[in-house]
């Protein structure tokens, strides 16, 4: 019985050795290494999305000012010098397409942070709404209303199954807090978060959160970012 134990304890111990061998030697690909993360459009008239990683490839979308994209994590760096700025070309997911962005023309949160502006509580009452008009509808993708009673509105445009179309909306508070305001949705109690980037209504966002898909729609809707009056 004795030596019965002991063989069990030597054959686990080999087991352990050798999983520990597995994953010791197993690598991270840049995949894992290199997180997603939020960016914002810098440039006043726009970002184009294009199919390829360079200026030469197809446009797909030109993505406004002052919208939030999430960026894919990088396989591989792609450089190149656009009209004499020297920067990487970023994958990302936009309007139903995937794509690449050039990185001279967004920006993380923390690299604007500094330049967003007071944000006064007179100041925000009323709608705001994305700048991006839907074809079929000529409604705004999404439009929030922030009303004086610290109550807010936020309807998002979504595609839906076979072409359809409809609107989500959602309901909550809102609040003023370390210069960002605050949307808390009423069900949920999930938040988001927003600075004002040059009269803009900018995410305040580092990186996606399980939060910010309350706000979202099941069919390609964006990050609502970009709100303006």
């Amino acid at each position: 019985m004795r030596l019965q134990k002991i063989l069990v304890a030597f054959a686990f111990v080999v087991a352990t050795c050798k999983d520990h061998e597995v994953l010791s030697q197993r690598q991270f690909t840049s995949s894992e290494a290199a997180p997603r993360f939020m960016a914002i459009v810098t440039s006043k008239d726009g970002l184009i999305l294009r199919e390829k990683p360079q200026k030469s490839s197809q446009k797909l979308e030109l993505i406004e000012f002052a919208q939030s994209v999430e960026i894919q994590p990088q396989k591989k760096p792609i450089s190149e010098t656009v009209d004499g700025i020297s920067g990487e070309w970023l994958e990302t997911h936009y309007s139903g397409s995937n794509g690449f962005i050039f990185s001279a023309y967004v920006r993380r949160f923390a690299e604007i942070a500094a330049s967003v502006e007071s944000l006064d509580e007179g100041r925000l009452y009323g709608v705001w709404q994305n700048q991006k008009f839907v074809d079929y509808t000529k409604k705004p993708v999404t439009q929030l209303n922030l009303k004086p009673n610290r109550q807010f509105q936020f309807t998002i445009f979504a595609g839906g199954d076979g072409g359809g179309f409809g609107t989500k909306s959602l309901e909550g508070t809102w609040r003023i807090e370390n210069n960002q305001l605050i949307l808390i949705e009423s069900k949920t109690f999930q938040k988001i978060r927003y600075a004002l980037f040059k009269q803009h209504l900018i995410l305040a966002e580092e990186f996606p959160s399980a939060e910010h898909r309350i706000f979202l729609e099941n069919f390609d809707a964006e990050y609502p970012g970009g709100l303006s009056r």
